[in-house]
């Protein structure tokens, strides 16, 4: 998970600078075709000749579409890092909850162990004074 959310913060980073790189070039393009509309009394008009334009004006559309496009992966992205923050969160629930249950397990080993041991050295003793009683039984 941790390796995932580098690697969707480093896309995140790409995509950032993507989007600056071609804001700015689109600011660039924008700031150009409006030097190259003239200004008569105030009032801008358009250049008598219209193919600059249209291919300035196809420019900023392409410029624009390649925005729209690199702000909606940015969305996107942005999208899997809060989801994989979620899912490293809910891991990290489980995590917690999974250790609490083996600490609480690894006390009841420790107890079913002391018990064990006690078991085996009252059997021992049993066992002890069994063979005491016999050997007295049998010397009688």
């Amino acid at each position: 998970m941790q390796r995932r959310l580098a690697e969707e913060t480093s896309v995140n980073a790409e995509l950032l600078e993507r989007l600056e790189q071609r804001s700015s070039e689109l600011e660039t393009a924008r700031k150009k075709a409006n030097r190259d509309i003239p200004i008569r009394d105030g009032i801008d008009t358009k250049p008598s000749t219209n193919s600059p334009n249209r291919h300035d004006s196809n420019t900023v559309r392409e410029e624009m579409a390649g925005l729209k496009c690199v702000l909606i992966l940015f969305e996107r992205s942005h999208d899997a890092q809060a989801y994989s923050r979620h899912i490293i969160q809910e891991l990290q629930k489980e995590n917690v909850a999974a250790s609490q249950q083996n600490k609480l397990l690894e006390s009841e080993n420790r107890l079913l162990t002391s018990e064990t041991e006690k078991l085996r050295q009252v059997r021992f003793y049993i066992t002890a004074v069994f063979h005491s009683m016999r050997f007295d039984i049998a010397r009688k």
